[in-house]
């Protein structure tokens, strides 16, 4: 194939990739979504759009670039389209991973173009992203375009952090003018970055931990909440502010302790039921932590309530102690 026809099929074929790459990155967040209950915007660290190659870059890449003979350039080209996934951990580059080879509509393999490179030049690729090429195993028709079987797509994976490294990197490929001790210092700032990310992830573990608990604790008290009052509305942010503030007094099975509590003062239930109305302490599964502390640790509770003391005050009152704030 002559650069004409090259250009010229091309032409021909760019609105299909264009809606290729629409559809390839659609269906991974659809699967993610479904499959992994997570939401793209808080997992994707930068929008996951889909970019079809400039013509003069095909061109270079096809006819000019002294690595790389094709014998049929437009066919073995595989990234024409491509899209990129950012995430914030080594562990939601996984995620995506296994979204990609789970999805059956299309056939998967590495990257060999980028596999190449990165032999030729280690020290840009020694910290990549991963690349995949999915192919459409059958024609897919998206409104009405008929997207042809065997139609490739590069899929780039990276962490925020190797999407920096990769940025500032980017340059180093192909320059011939770049001095070894830059290379040298962009290596060693490679190492860096590797180790933040292992540090980010190690971050993540614990938070995830915590997160658990206060979500096992919420559910708990959520679950007991709703066998004697059906007014609960559930504010995350609130809850979860006020289980943070008394992290330190958490412990495990606290639930059971609580559920005693309030089964041995009965009056609990009627006041919640009461007040549930009006009043959105009430309205929240947290309210039964609440009494449990203001009887256990009430100086403690007063010192950190970290809200106005008007719905502390109720509390209070039903359970007959004097209020200092």
């Amino acid at each position: 194939m002559d650069k004409q026809e090259f250009i010229k099929k091309f032409n021909n074929e760019k609105l299909m990739y264009e809606c290729w790459g629409e559809y390839v990155g659609n269906i991974i967040i659809s699967h993610i979504t479904k499959h992994n209950k997570l939401n793209p915007k808080t997992l994707l660290q930068i929008p996951a759009v889909p970019r079809v190659k400039e013509l003069d870059s095909l061109l270079y890449k096809a006819f000019y670039r002294e690595d790389k003979n094709y014998k049929n350039p437009y066919d073995e080209i595989e990234d024409k389209v491509g899209i990129r996934f950012v995430v914030l951990y080594k562990n939601d580059v996984t995620i995506i991973n296994n979204a990609i080879e789970d999805i059956n509509i299309w056939n998967v393999s590495k990257d060999r173009d980028f596999e190449e490179q990165r032999e030729i030049n280690p020290e840009y690729f020694g910290y990549e992203s991963v690349h995949y090429i999915v192919r459409n195993k059958d024609d897919i028709k998206v409104d009405d375009i008929i997207i042809k079987a065997n139609t490739p797509c590069e899929i780039q994976i990276r962490t925020l952090l190797q999407h920096a490294y990769c940025q500032v990197s980017h340059n180093t490929m192909y320059k011939k003018s770049v001095v070894n001790k830059s290379k040298r210092t962009l290596s060693r700032s490679m190492a860096i970055i590797e180790s933040a990310d292992i540090f980010f992830e190690e971050v993540k573990t614990v938070v995830n931990q915590e997160e658990k608990e206060y979500k096992d604790l919420l559910y708990d008290l959520t679950e007991y909440y709703n066998t004697f009052c059906q007014n609960l509305s559930v504010e995350d942010k609130f809850n979860n502010m006020i289980i943070e503030t008394f992290r330190d007094f958490l412990y495990k099975d606290i639930i059971k302790d609580i559920k005693n509590f309030i089964e041995s003062k009965k009056y609990i239930k009627k006041s919640i039921k009461d007040l549930s109305t009006d009043v959105l302490i009430y309205r929240q599964p947290i309210i039964l932590l609440m009494y449990f502390l203001v009887w256990n640790k009430r100086n403690m509770v007063e010192e950190l309530w970290p809200i106005t003391f008007e719905e502390l005050e109720y509390i209070y009152t039903d359970l007959g102690i004097s209020f200092n704030c």
